[in-house]
């Protein structure tokens, strides 16, 4: 392949191809540069070091979970979908989880996912720091049980989605309670 026509999301295309048919050890700069007939010094135009591949790798799969999420729909059914997607990606492959923990996050691509998902959250009724504590509590949610119920995960789905379901149902009931308190100080 041509210098020229390598691009970084061609780079990245092939990365996760090589995760999913290989796990995490098919996936160094050697591996995609063989993989696309280039040379390895042509990836690190595009890519920094296998660190930073990984984080790409990551942000590729965030971004995808959130194209996910079912358009419409109220902060609760938003958060629920939301769950259900980064669930899905998350035992979507035995290493995921592998690459999740060793990856680093690429510069900015934390805060553009974070201000991602605040929005769709403010544009369903929450307020910034309920947008931003509930999605960090169900993204928890969701790591946590994956990683500790790694050998069953999908097999305990029905499980994770009444935990995800009853964490929805507290997060609305406290959110409820403060703009009781809110518009009735007194009482």
């Amino acid at each position: 392949m041509p210098f020229a026509k390598l691009t970084s999301p061609m780079i990245l295309d092939q990365a996760l191809a090589l995760f999913y048919s290989e796990g995490i050890s098919g996936v160094s700069i050697r591996k995609v540069a063989a993989s696309l007939d280039v040379n390895v010094a042509s990836l690190y135009w595009h890519v920094k070091d296998r660190d930073t591949l990984y984080g790409l790798m990551v942000e590729r799969i965030f971004w995808k979970c959130l194209s996910n999420v079912p358009a419409g729909g109220s902060w609760q059914q938003w958060l629920h979908g939301f769950g259900l997607a980064i669930w899905h990606a998350q035992i979507s492959h035995v290493d995921m989880r592998t690459l999740m923990l060793i990856s680093k996050p690429v510069d900015g691509a934390r805060d553009a996912i974070e201000n991602d998902i605040v929005r769709r959250l403010l544009e369903r009724g929450l307020e910034r720091y309920q947008a931003e504590i509930a999605h960090s509590a169900v993204q928890a949610l969701v790591t946590g049980w994956s990683i500790n119920n790694a050998d069953a995960a999908a097999a305990d789905e029905p499980r994770f989605l009444v935990s995800l379901d009853v964490l929805i149902s507290g997060w609305q009931a406290a959110f409820e309670r403060a703009a009781q308190c809110e518009a009735n100080p007194a009482s």
